[in-house]
């Protein structure tokens, strides 16, 4: 957009040119405002949605609507270490830290885009993830005995569609979810056996 600009020969059209620069950068700004596309849509939660309205046209966009804990895979119990006591009167004590790795995965039907539920959980899917603890126990004149075990919390992120049609106004749609596998801290227990 060009804007032309004649030099004024008196303090009247000075004035005058003034107020047309004025109008017409206003109106720049306004056309320019106008003009200018929000690319993106913050709702709850603080997830970032995809550009969503296209006028006059009906459009459909996805949104987290709740992420909550499904279940917990639990390993089995594993012997993670023994102290033999010599002898009765004896106090024989035992520590471990264990350590339990894995690889954040995803399953059932991702709607939302693999980014917004990383954002959401802190966590990236495929991305490595290692959970330690550290096991003691101390028993007087009996073995000590530390057992651990994995743990492996799948989160479900429960996904809504959006539905606006072309005269603007908005309607909900079915609801979609996705599992994410997780890990977290590995479960000690301990016990003394004679």
């Amino acid at each position: 957009m060009l804007v032309a600009i004649n030099t004024a020969t008196s303090m009247g059209d000075a004035k005058m040119e003034k107020k047309k620069i004025g109008s017409a950068l206003i109106g720049l700004l306004l056309v320019v405002m106008t003009a200018t596309n929000v690319s993106a849509i913050t709702v709850e939660k603080n997830i970032v949605l995809p550009e969503r309205i296209t006028p006059g046209v009906k459009t459909e966009y996805w949104t987290i609507e709740r992420i909550t804990l499904y279940t917990i895979n639990y390993g089995p119990w594993q012997i993670a270490a023994i102290n033999h006591c010599k002898s009765q009167d004896a106090t024989c004590s035992v520590s471990k830290t264990v350590e339990h790795c894995m690889s954040v995965s995803v399953s059932g039907s991702v709607k939302v885009g693999i980014e917004l539920i990383e954002a959401e959980l802190g966590a990236t899917i495929g991305a490595t993830y290692c959970e330690s603890t550290t096991c003691s126990v101390t028993c007087h004149g009996k073995d000590a005995v530390l057992e651990w075990r994995y743990v492996e919390p799948i989160k479900e992120i429960v996904q809504r569609k959006h539905i606006v049609y072309p005269d603007g106004h908005e309607e909900l749609g079915e609801t979609a979810s996705a599992y994410v596998k997780m890990n977290a801290a590995p479960e000690c227990r301990s016990y003394c056996i004679p």
